[in-house]
């Protein structure tokens, strides 16, 4: 019984890392369309970033945090608006794109590799007291990453639910013709979205590094799967369900890995397929818009 409660508590940990990862995938697909693949590679530098910041600038790893997202942020604009956007306008089909983002994936993580080696690394993080609660003892490293993935989906709730921009968000990705029609501008839309899920998927390398310890950079690539699998189990372009497919998966990991930890990726994979024969469109899925209306 103590085995399974550290599991379930492990699983909140996992869930909340992927949780940050899968948000800002599925925002990134319901706003373009794109099946963004390169999204490992950005958070492989994010990772990577932070690791320069804390380690070898000697700052702060919260600090680290705003230096990974920020330029995780950056990155994805650029990625968008100078490779994805012109290969839109040309009309090319989803199977193009996908083959361009793996492309991208590729060249990011052999440069990455050309730059720092295949040595593992590791972010130092500040220093605190583990707290025992619910009969598990969660670390700083697991505290400090649930704390910022759930500020991370608060600020994203609010900003979906209170504000125009989220208003103008929700409406590009339902019906980008329409909400130019009604005077949006949906190319700055498209940007400012690209850059909200860059920060993160910039958080979600940070909080992915500090939770594995220590990393390569084949980091980003490791866990891609099982974001999308997150993204995939909510459905796909919906945020909150994209949060409630990240716990599901976290808590599956977690359990399997009491049994068989070699196979814990593999069990997040088969709740993919269940999810998706009986529910083709993700557990959250309503049929309404890509990116759910919270006032709905």
């Amino acid at each position: 019984m103590n085995l399974v409660l550290l599991a379930l508590g492990f699983g909140i940990v996992t869930g909340t890392v992927l949780a940050l990862g899968a948000v800002g995938f599925t925002l990134q697909f319901s706003i373009s369309r794109i099946f963004n693949v390169a999204f490992a590679g950005v958070m492989t530098i994010a990772a990577y970033v932070a690791y320069f910041v804390n380690n070898v600038m000697g700052l702060n790893i919260w600090i680290a945090f705003l230096a990974a997202a920020g330029v995780a942020s950056l990155l994805s604009v650029v990625i968008e608006r100078w490779i994805y956007a012109p290969f839109l306008r040309r009309g090319s089909n989803a199977f193009a794109l996908i083959m361009v983002s793996i492309a991208i994936m590729v060249i990011i993580a052999d440069g990455l590799q050309a730059i720092v080696g295949p040595s593992y690394v590791s972010l130092v993080p500040s220093r605190g007291a583990s707290i025992q609660l619910g009969g598990i003892i969660w670390t700083p490293r697991q505290i400090a990453v649930m704390a910022i993935a759930a500020c991370a989906m608060l600020a994203l709730h609010l900003v979906l639910r209170y504000t125009r921009l989220g208003k103008a968000i929700r409406a590009v990705a339902d019906d980008p013709d329409l909400a130019r029609t009604c005077g949006i501008d949906s190319r700055r839309i498209t940007s400012i979205t690209w850059g909200l899920s860059g920060i993160l998927c910039g958080m979600s390398g940070v909080a992915l590094a500090l939770e594995t310890v220590t990393f390569t950079t084949n980091i980003g690539l490791t866990f891609l799967l099982v974001i999308i699998a997150a993204a995939l189990v909510g459905g796909v372009g919906h945020p909150y369900g994209a949060m409630l497919g990240a716990l599901a998966i976290g808590f599956v990991t977690e359990l399997t890995a009491l049994v068989m930890p070699e196979t814990k990726h593999a069990a997040a994979l088969a709740l993919l397929i269940v999810v998706m024969i009986f529910f083709p469109y993700g557990i959250r899925w309503r049929g309404k818009t890509r990116i759910e209306a919270a006032a709905a």
